[in-house]
């Protein structure tokens, strides 16, 4: 495992210019301990995390911690150095990689609906194991406790709905809770977008079926991990949690589907686009906010029809999602343009346009309808960069032969020196 500074910022001197300011921003007090004298030291602490840079799977929240910490030995002992500084990051990053990885456990509720007269389900992705049930079991079970600075936790607060348990391995709690939050981010985006519903009008709620409860329940080795800490969903509604959840049968009939779109994408070519507007869509059907979904959608659009730090226009991008229509192919790129001039009036304008909701629907949709085609069919595609060179080919079959022809000319000359054989 490599530790190391990131290019960037070694090249432009700010590195040595932000170890000044933490040396500067901090003293040692008369107890032996650090007294923090900059206002913005933990501005200066996060970009200390952000400088470093690891070969090994450390999470960020491990990296940030671990950068943290060494600082402040270090600095006990006086002015700290770069060199030093890399060596002792370095030093405690081996450390925790040389953990033994145990069982972690994580449970919150599930927004599922006569879970008690259906048997549960069992998914898996990314070495993570999730399952639904109508009752936990006694070792996952708590009462209402206390934490400080925060108040009263009551666990049981949503008793008519059942729960969703992810178990993964992990050296410790941060990287359980990365590994088991990302899988359910994908459990729950191929669930909401799988089998999806059209809506007619417009409402001002979520059009997502699932997402997380108000709070997520960490255990290892089955001893409960939150004594003192909480884990939650700042963005939880309990009233539009209520409002017309799924029964557990129409869930459980969902599941198989939801299965194999879960094993495709594990191990597909294109999984990275795949999976990153999944997460997009889902988070924009999550949301009530109409302006926010539209913005979601539309993200999902760029990382599905174009390469990441690579300027691409939105009139490329629109091309591109319209590839493959026929005759209608004049109207759904006029609708398309105008639900994209309705997310700019929303980003340069504050315009509150978004609520026209036909047209932003139908972007999911178009988002949607290709990217599971993708997903069930394209894993013959082997790069993000050779499915983007496909829907850029003209769509005239008399100029696909002659771009063919061009092609298989251009490979002559590169084999033989002639053009033709």
């Amino acid at each position: 495992m490599t530790v190391s500074y990131k290019p960037k910022w070694q090249k432009s001197g700010n590195l040595s210019r932000l170890l000044r300011e933490l040396n500067e921003g901090t003293e040692l007090n008369e107890n032996g301990g650090i007294t923090f004298t900059a206002s913005d030291h933990q501005d200066l602490f996060f970009l200390l995390a952000d400088s470093v840079t690891s070969t090994s799977d450390l999470t960020r929240r491990d990296l940030s911690g671990i950068s943290y910490r060494s600082f402040i030995e270090l600095r006990k002992q006086g002015e700290v150095k770069l060199k030093p500084l890399l060596a002792e990051i370095s030093r405690r990053s081996n450390e925790l990689l040389s953990s033994e990885r145990i069982q972690h456990t994580m449970w919150s509720h599930m927004r599922l609906k006569r879970m008690a007269f259906h048997p549960g389900c069992r998914f898996e992705f990314d070495g993570v194991r999730i399952r639904t049930v109508a009752r936990l079991p006694k070792w996952l079970r708590l009462s209402e406790y206390f934490i400080s600075g925060i108040g009263r936790i009551n666990p049981n607060e949503l008793s008519f709905f059942g729960y969703v348990i992810a178990t993964t391995d992990a050296r410790n709690e941060n990287e359980a809770s990365e590994k088991i939050f990302a899988a359910l981010d994908v459990f729950f985006a191929v669930a909401n977008t799988r089998n999806r519903s059209l809506e007619m009008w417009v409402q001002r709620r979520p059009t997502a079926k699932f997402w997380l409860g108000p709070y997520q329940f960490f255990f290892a080795k089955r001893k409960f991990l939150g004594n003192d800490r909480l884990w939650s969903n700042p963005s939880f509604d309990k009233r539009e949690w209520e409002l017309f959840p799924t029964d557990a049968r129409k869930f459980n009939e969902n599941a198989p589907g939801v299965r194999r779109a879960l094993s495709k994408l594990e191990i597909h070519p294109l999984r990275k686009p795949l999976e990153e507007a999944l997460r997009f869509v889902s988070e924009g059907m999550v949301s009530a906010d109409l302006a926010f979904r539209l913005m979601r959608f539309w993200s999902a659009a760029e990382s599905l029809y174009s390469i990441r730090d690579q300027k691409t226009s939105m009139s490329v991008i629109i091309d591109r999602m319209v590839f493959a229509d026929g005759d209608e192919k004049w109207l759904t790129k006029s609708k398309l343009q105008r639900a994209y001039e309705i997310r700019n009036e929303y980003v340069h304008r504050g315009s509150s346009a978004g609520d026209d909701s036909p047209l932003v629907q139908h972007l999911r949709e178009v988002i949607l309808s290709f990217l599971y085609y993708i997903l069930f069919n394209g894993d013959d595609i082997e790069s993000h960069e050779e499915l983007l060179m496909m829907l850029d080919l003209p769509k005239d079959v008399e100029a696909l032969t002659r771009r063919a022809t061009a092609i298989e000319r251009r490979r002559l000359i590169q084999d033989t020196g002639r053009h033709r054989a």
